[in-house]
Parts: structure tokens; sequence; C-alpha cells
């Protein structure tokens, strides 16, 4: 769609067309633009810049007080008042008019606005600098720079002064050209838009300055392409703002975009064959910045189908704009929750069998002793009695309690199978390993395992007929290898469920047998009822206990299981929490979600769009919610896979060893929930934020009951802190072989090894005191708006009655009206309060009490409005946050130790705009201010032990590397680094930002892969190593043993990394011969 064929009805009678300028009125415009120049003064221009682009100027603008009417409606001559004289596309103002004093006084900002672009427009291109120095001398860059001592000074003054080196002179003189003589063309001709000054700005600049910097000379036809499309974009948004705005505000008429160049759609014909589904979806939400979004949900919210909006605003959290709570949210929730009630018990009675045992450490964590203990506990769960060590039984109690929960709780979401299951204390889920599958296949032959299963069925439903059997045990062998996965939801309903309907369409999804075969079955066990008689119900039963002979040994169904209770409950957790969570957001089954799919592919169809992108997204979030692997990873068990993880894995233990310093500027993040203050209320918990008293409780009450209700804090307790979005290192084992069984035990291995880079990193230590900080920071908020105690962090400058930021915030939470005084009313009467202390009048909350809440739905709204802003706060990657690319096996590797920088651009970056308000300037200052001092503690540690310690402070500590650092270390700040220095290697410059990754990995996007780092320093061994060997002349180097040094587990961990600073000393500074 071209720029000018866009209207925006606003009223009927006021329609209008905006018309493609020529390439003579552009000439035109060109030579008037420069000549225009000369009109305006300096002092005249500077005026209009600051007015236009100091923070101070629109603060002291909105102080004037108006009159706000709750019953506030324009009428036609109050319409045509306000806009008298304004164009079209700047009559959107008059949409958050909330009196008519109040709208006159918009009107009179606008008007002032537009003579001040006008005025910036004939000033040309030196207007840039002017608008940029109106930005930078302002006080919200002075007091960044004098709260944080001067850290921040080169980054606000020097970086913005230089723009940032040749990668923005480029840039800056394309992005200038562009903007002025499209403002010029708005002051002549005001059917344009200030967005398009913008967007022709921003478009110029990015691409100018990346060409520039590549090829040293920008392309003029390029910049007018992509400010083309930028402009573009820019309309499509302004059109799509104006139209909500109105429709907000009750407008009639409000809101056509029309592209001539594409048939119209008729709504009969869009509808034609489709269901309730895709009519309901019609009102569903577009995504906030979607044009430039990657991640999945801002790309499905920014479909043209809107089931496909709706089903992604269902399934996974929007970073940007966050609404209902999602399927994700519920099931990651609810699965550290349980898992980490489970594990608290779990562990701590292992650790006392096998001490009582005398298992020392080094076995109880790298050898096989746990894994015995938990086929000890199995065996305890189906065969109560078993045995009489008191730490098996609690750990099988343990199991049984939280097996009971998850199955109340499906039932209570009517997950589709779980509605007649019993509750059953000696029931343990059926868990395939496919390791012993493989090997009993490659000693007994491919017919042993189905033959077996075959067996299992006839014996335990003896009316089945032996073909059905057979047929079933080939599909059941078939499925089971096929997903390369231990355990699948469809199998497992299909042994549980009484339901004809249930079994049916499970036989149907795993296509085990014909429709005859089917049918045949279901009358089997479910037989006809006699006269007068209901219809007998039966489940379709499974005998773990048969055994087969083959090539004399007896083999038993148990033979083909995973009976390890630690990884069967965990696996179980993942799958039955996400299958529940699923069916609270209305997605009861497989075949339900796959129907909805129809409803987008149907609804594509009518709309002659392709909806093939939006199934392939959808698919990834579902499967992974559902406790499976990616689609993206073909197969999780083969072996260049599961190499893959290996590779990942040891990477993670290589260099990961210092990041906890990169996540000290998350600490910004937290003191946005509730400033300062809300950080020092807390500091009296830090204590036991930090640590556990003996019995395994936290010290804080409040910080223990988000623990156990949202798992909050919980991440090193359940190993969590290094396995995060990847269900097929649990599920998918080795398939047998000599190459497979290296690889598994090199998994087997480095999975503790994950665990101390996380303590000794501090990763893990850091991560929980933020999150628990956060946590109660955010709870202390909920309970000082129900008690009424007023905050400014919600408010955006100059918007709206503090009510108003109150509700958009809860919204924000998941929360709505109705539901927040609902929370609000739950925390009044639970919640125990004591004074504060320090603060005033204020009141701490010491209780949260969330088990005796009476309203169950208020307390999940509350634990999932928690879970939400501390996920949000201290960034938490959700599956809906990232890129579909991310979740494969490739994008894996080429994003590893970026994913958290790659989310943050949405998370943090775009949601911190979209927000707008002090809180999120607040995060935004202090993540900077903490990310360097982190830096410059990180960089004194590791200058211990170098020979050249002065020159090394000296060069990292410099004001410019700490501003430069502090800013890459802040979330918001995002993939900028890289992609700068990303440029600059291509221009063949040196990297800006090189010292700020705590891995030591490059910044580019290309060399900071840690694969790449890899074989980059392991060929530079092998070759200098080599060479070493058979010329006694050629003399190592600092480079080479660095390299050397980098291969080494643990190698940048403190203490290590200073001792093989001292391997460095005498050696030269490049390799040479000896003479």
């Amino acid at each position: 769609m071209d720029l000018q064929e866009i209207k925006i009805v606003l009223k009927p009678e006021k329609i209008e067309r905006a018309r493609p300028f020529s390439l003579l009125e552009e000439k035109k415009a060109l030579d008037d633009y420069e000549k225009a120049q000369d009109s305006v003064t300096f002092a005249k221009a500077t005026s209009a810049a600051f007015a236009e682009d100091n923070a101070m100027s629109w603060v002291f603008n909105q102080l004037e007080e108006y009159e706000i009417d709750p019953e506030f409606s324009l009428n036609d001559e109050e319409f045509d008042e306000l806009t008298k004289d304004i164009p079209l596309e700047y009559q959107d103002f008059v949409g958050d008019a909330r009196s008519m004093s109040h709208g006159r006084k918009l009107r009179a900002n606008v008007l002032n606005s537009l003579e001040n672009e006008k005025t910036l427009a004939k000033y040309g291109w030196a207007s840039l600098p002017l608008r940029i120095a109106a930005a930078t001398i302002d006080p919200v860059a002075i007091g960044a720079t004098v709260l944080s001592e001067g850290v921040l000074a080169p980054a606000i003054w020097t970086t913005k002064a230089t723009r940032l080196g040749r990668f923005f002179r480029g840039g800056l003189t394309a992005g200038a050209t562009s903007a002025a003589i499209e403002a010029y063309l708005v002051s002549q001709n005001q059917i344009k838009d200030p967005y398009d000054i913008l967007y022709a700005a921003g478009g110029g600049m990015i691409l100018g300055g990346a060409t520039s910097s590549i090829f040293g000379k920008a392309s003029t036809q390029n910049y007018e392409k992509a400010g083309a499309k930028f402009a573009n974009d820019a309309s499509k948004a302004q059109a799509s703002d104006v139209a909500q705005s109105m429709k907000d505000n009750g407008i009639e008429g409000v809101g056509a975009m029309e592209n001539p160049m594409s048939r119209p759609i008729q709504m009969d014909e869009m509808r034609r064959g489709s269901d309730d589904r895709i009519e309901d979806a019609q009102g569903a939400s577009h995504s906030t910045f979607g044009k430039i979004r990657f991640d999945m949900v801002g790309q499905l919210k920014s479909s043209k189908i809107a089931t496909s909006r709706k089903l992604a605003d269902l399934l996974a959290e929007d970073a940007v704009d966050p609404g209902q709570i999602t399927a994700d949210l519920i099931k990651t929730t609810e699965t550290k929750a349980t898992t980490a009630r489970f594990t608290r018990v779990y562990d701590d009675s292992y650790t006392k069998w096998a001490k009582s045992l005398s298992i020392n450490y080094a076995a109880r964590e790298f050898g096989k002793s746990k894994k015995d203990f938990g086929v000890l506990v199995a065996d305890e769960i189906e065969l109560p009695g078993s045995t009489t060590n008191p730490h098996i039984v609690n750990a099988a109690n343990a199991f049984r309690k939280e097996m009971a929960t998850m199955l109340n709780k499906a039932k209570k979401a009517n997950v589709r199978g779980f509605d007649d299951i019993p509750e059953n204390p000696t029931y343990f889920a059926h868990l395939w390993d496919n390791a012993k599958f493989s090997e009993i296949r490659q000693k007994y032959g491919k017919d042993v395992i189905p033959d077996l299963l075959s067996s299992s069925l006839i014996r335990a439903n003896p009316n089945m007929d032996a073909d059905i059997a057979k047929a079933i045990g080939k599909g059941m062998y078939k499925n089971i290898v096929k997903r390369s996965m231990g355990m699948d939801a469809g199998l497992s309903r299909m042994f549980s469920t009484s339901q004809r309907e249930v079994l049916k369409e499970v036989l149907e999804e795993e296509e085990l047998l014909n429709s005859a075969q089917i049918e045949s079955l279901l009358n089997q066990i479910h037989t006809k009822p006699e006269k007068g008689m209901p219809r007998t119900r039966r489940r379709l039963n499974f005998d773990i206990e048969t055994t087969v002979e083959a090539r004399g040994q007896v083999i038993s169904i148990k033979d083909l299981m995973n009976r390890n209770t630690e990884e069967v409950f965990n696996i179980y957790v993942n799958q039955v929490v996400g299958k529940t969570a699923l069916a609270r957001k209305g997605i009861l089954s497989d075949s339900d979600f796959q129907k909805r799919l129809d409803d987008i592919v149907e609804e594509g169809r009518g709309l002659g769009v392709d909806a093939t992108g939006d199934v392939e997204k959808l698919n990834v979030l579902y499967q992974l919610i559902s406790g499976r692997p990616s689609p993206k990873v073909s197969d999780p068990s083969a072996l260049g896979n599961r190499l893959a993880r290996l590779l990942l894995d040891y990477s993670f233990i290589r260099v990961m060893n210092q990041v906890g310093f990169a996540q000290v500027a998350e600490l910004g993040n937290a003191v946005s929930i509730d400033g300062v203050t809300g950080l020092l209320r807390v500091l009296p918990e830090f204590k036991s934020m930090l640590k556990r008293v003996r019995n395994g409780e936290i010290e804080d009450s409040v910080i223990n009951d988000i623990e156990a209700f949202t798992g909050i804090g919980a991440d090193r307790l359940i190993h969590n802190a290094v396995n995060k979005y990847d269900p097929e290192d649990m599920l998918a084992k080795g398939r047998g072989g000599i190459l497979n069984n290296i690889v598994d035990k090199g998994l087997n291995v480095v999975q503790p090894l994950k665990r101390i880079t996380a303590d000794i990193s501090l990763m893990a230590q850091v991560t929980l005191a933020l999150e628990r900080a956060a946590a109660r920071i955010a709870t202390q908020q909920l309970v000082d708006l129900s008690f009424g105690i007023k905050s400014i962090n919600f408010a955006r400058l100059g918007k709206g009655t503090r009510q108003q930021d109150i509700a958009r915030r809860m919204k924000s939470l998941g929360l709505d009206d109705a539901m927040s005084q609902r929370v609000f009313d739950q925390i009044r009467e639970n919640a125990v309060l004591a004074p504060s202390g320090f603060f005033g009048n204020s009141r701490k909350v010491r209780r949260i009490n969330l088990e005796q809440w009476a309203d169950e739905d208020a307390r999940d709204a509350f634990v999932f409005a928690i879970s939400r802003w501390t996920r949000q706060s201290i960034q938490q990657n959700d599956v809906g946050n990232l890129n579909i690319h991310m979740t494969g096996t490739l994008g894996k590797i080429l994003t590893q130790f970026r994913t958290f920088m790659l989310v943050s651009y949405a998370k943090q970056f775009l949601h911190n705009i979209n927000r707008r308000d002090f809180a999120a300037f607040q995060g935004m200052m202090y993540s900077v201010l903490f990310g360097g001092l982190a830096y410059t503690l990180q960089t004194h540690v590791n200058s211990i032990g170098r020979d050249d310690k002065e020159l090394f402070l000296e060069d990292r500590l410099s004001i410019t590397e700490i501003g430069k650092a502090a800013f890459q270390r802040a979330g918001w700040f995002s993939l900028f680094p890289a992609g700068i220095d990303t440029a600059r290697s291509l221009a063949g410059e040196d990297p800006m930002f090189a010292y700020g990754r705590t891995t030591g990995l490059a910044s580019n996007l290309f060399r900071g892969i840690p694969l790449v780092d890899l074989v980059d320093n392991a060929s530079r061994v092998v070759v200098g190593g080599s060479r070493v060997l058979f010329n006694d002349e050629y003399q190592w180097s600092r480079g080479q043993q660095r390299a050397l040094n980098s291969l080494v587990f643990f190698q940048n961990a403190m203490g290590i990394k200073n001792v093989l600073n001292r391997t460095l000393e005498g050696l030269p500074t490049n390799a040479k011969l000896q003479y």
C-alpha cells in the first residue's frame, strides 16, 4: 500500500484522499526547502527544537490543570471547533480530551507543535543537531550522569556527540536529508504526518550508517526504497492509532484503511463455511510495534488473520503489551511451584538415604546412586510397603501428594480424558526409555518389542481381538520411537480414560487402528447394555508385569521403561501441567487445538492470506507448552542433535563462570517496581533471600508463601537455572551404540558441572536474590494499593488520573477492574501488616497468608500477577518471546548466550517505550548505573594475577569504556551493541563494545557465537602446538596460551582465571621464531 493511499474516515462528509507527490513537486520542494533555510534564525530554530524535543518542556506544558468530565463526549459542533484548521491526520488528539477545556488545551499544543515543526523544517538539516542537543541537554540525562558519579557521562554525552563513530556518520547525512525534505513537504502539504518525518529520518540513518560503514559511500536509491517502506509502515500505524482512539471514545464512522490494489473483502464471503470461533475472534487485538518485532507472539499478533491473533493471545506472553493471563504463564508458574515442592522433599530424602549408606558427595553427584534411589522409590509407589526405609517412603509420599494435586487440577480444568480417572496412590506414569528400546531391538530383533506390547494388552484385556492387539502394539512401538520422547500424553490417555469418545479420539490421533478396527475395539471394551441396564464403561488396560522370552532371555515391560522417579515426575509435570494450563484457556485436547488451526487456515483462505507461517508458529508454541520438543527439532534423540546439546553444555561450563556480574544490572528493574524506597524496605529480608534455615523453610513468611505458590526463587533448588525451554533434554535418550553411549555419558557428566557453573558464577545466587526481592516488592505494591497508599510509579507524565494509571498497570498484570478489587479484598482480609519503621506511616506486609484466601480465583490471579511482574522485571524468557528459529538446534547454537539479549529487545526496550511511565524510566536509568558498577568490579577482580595489571585497568576502566559497558549490560540496550559491532567488523573497523560481555566472547554477532569461538581457539592451539612440536625455534605466544586456557572447564571462574593469568608471564605478544 502506498503512503498516500490510506484514508482515515472520521466523519463521512470529511473524507479526503491523499495524492502522491509527483517528481516535479518533489524537485520543487527540494529547491524551495533550500531557499527556505535562510528565513529562520538560529535562535528561533533552537527555541523550536527545545519546545519539541526536550522532555522538561513537555512536563511543564502538562502541569496546567484542566477539568475532567467522566461523561464527556464530543458532539459535531465541538468536534468542528477543536479540529478547525488542523490537518486530518493531526486530529487524533481529540480522542485524548477529557473535557472541552482539556480539548482546547490539546488543540493549542497541536497548533504550537505544527508551527515548531514548520520552523525546524525550514531550518534544514541543521535542525537535526539542534534536536539532538535539546534531547541531550536535559535534566533526565544530567540526572543520570550525576547519580552515576560520571559513570554514564561518555555514553550520554561523548557517544551521542560522536554518533557512535563512522557507523553513524554516514547515516546522519542520509537521515538528515531524508527528514529535512520530508519535513518541508509536510510543512507545505499537511496531509502528511509527523510519523513520516520520524521514520524517514530513522530509515535514512539506519541504512545510511550501515551502508556507509560497509562500503564507504551511501546508496541514494537504497535510501529512497527503505524510506518509502518506513513511511508506509508509519502511516499504517498512525491510521490504526487514530481509528482505535476514536472508536474507544465513542465517535462514529471510525477507521477504514483501504488498499486499492487489493480486492475488497466481503464479510459474507469471509465467513462462508466458518464457525463461531472465527466470528468471535474478529476483535482480537493487534501487536504493539508488530512491524519491528521478531518474537513469535509479536509476529502472530500482527497477522491479518484474527483467529491467529486470538489464539496467540491465549497461548503465550506478549513481551511488549501483556494482557490476559496466558497458558504459558499458568504452565510456567505452576510447573515451578509443583516441582519445587516435590524436589525439596525428594532431594532431602535422597541426601539422607545416601548418607545413611556412607555414599560420599562425589558419588552422590556424579555416580548412579540417585538413579538407584529413584528406582527404589518407584517400587515403593507401585507396591506400598515394599520397603521400610523412611527416606524412600518419604519421597514416595511426596510423589503421591503432588500427583493427586495435579490430577485434581486437571479434572477441574476439564482436560479431555482426566475427568473419570480415580485417584490412585500406586500409579506410576509409564515413561518409555528409548535407549532400552534400541538395545533390545539390536539384541533380539525388531519384532520382540511389538510382540511384548501386544501380549501385555491381551493379558490385561482378555476379550481383545489378537489382530487388534497386534496392530496397537506395532503402532505404539512406531510412535514411541518416532517421537523420540519418553512419555506421550496421547498414549497415557489411551490407558487412563473410560470414555468411549476420548479413547476413539486418541486411537485416531495416534493412527493406531483403521476405522473398522477402532469400532471393533470400542465394542469389545464398551459392551452394549442389556435391557434396562446402563452401558458398561471399562478402560483399555496395560499389564506392566508381562514378559516374553527371546533367545533364552526373559524381557519384561518394565525393561522398556524409565523407573527413575525424579525424571518421570519432571516429565509428567511438564506435560500434564501444560495440558491443564491449555485447558484453562479452553484448549482441551490435541484435536481441539487442531480445530483451531483449521479455523485459521479457513479464515486465511477467505482473506486470501497464506496461513502457513501462523500455523507453524502456533504449533511450536503449543508443543512447547504441552511439554513436548519443538517441531523445529526434527529428532531429539538423533546423534547430531544430542552432540549439539553436549557442545552447548560444554560452552556453558567453559565461559559462563562470571555471568552473575551481568545480572547485577537487573537490580535496576527491581528498583523500577517501587523505586529506591521499595528496595530499601526489603533490605532486612535479604539475608533470608540468600539462604535457607536448616528445616528448609525460608525465614521470611511472605517470600515463603510466594515461593510455595509461584516457584519464584526456586530455580536453583529445581536445577532450572541452567535448563530452560529444552524439554527434549529431559525426554530424548540415546538409541544405543558406541557413539550414542559416549554422548550419553558426556551429557550425564556435564549436568552437575553446569550446576557448579551456576553457583561459582554467582548466577544462581544473584538470580535467586533478585527474583525474591522483586516478588516481595511487587507484593508490597499490591498491598499498598489495597490499603490506598499512593504510588507515583504507575503514572505517565501528564496522562490520565491516578485510578486510570493503576487500572492500566493492573491490566498489564492480567487483572481487570473486577478481579483487582477481589484481590484487594482478599489482601485486606488476610494480610498481616506492621509499621515500616523508617518510612513514615507506611506499613510493611509481614504475612500474605495465601492458604487462607477464601476466593481461590482471586488467589490464582494474585499468584499469576506476581509471577508475571517478577518475570518481566528480572527477565525470564517465555516461549512466546522467542523467535521460532531459536527453538531449533541450529538456532540454539547461533543464539547461545544471546537469547537474553534478543528477548530483551521486546521485553525491555519496546516494553518500556510502550509504557512511557516513571517506573520504566527508573528501570532504564538504574540498570545502566548498576551495569557500570558491576563491570568496574568484575574488571578489578579479573586484573588480579596479570603482569600487566596497571595497563589492563587503565585501558578497561577509562570513563569511555565504563560508559559503553554500562549501556551494553543494561537489558533495554539489547541487541544494539552487537549490531553496531557487527557492522563495524564488516567495515574493517575495531569493535566499539569489545569488553562488555562477561563471557569474554566477541561482541559481534558471528564471532561471538560460542561454537565459533571454540573452533577458532582450538584451531589456534592445534596449529601453534604442531609448530612447537616440529620447530624448536618457534616460540609460543600469549594469544595462543589464552586460546589454550579458554578450552578448560571453568577457565574464567574467579580464582581459576587469576591463576591462569600467571601462565601468560614471560610469553611474547605474538608467536615468533627464536634466533
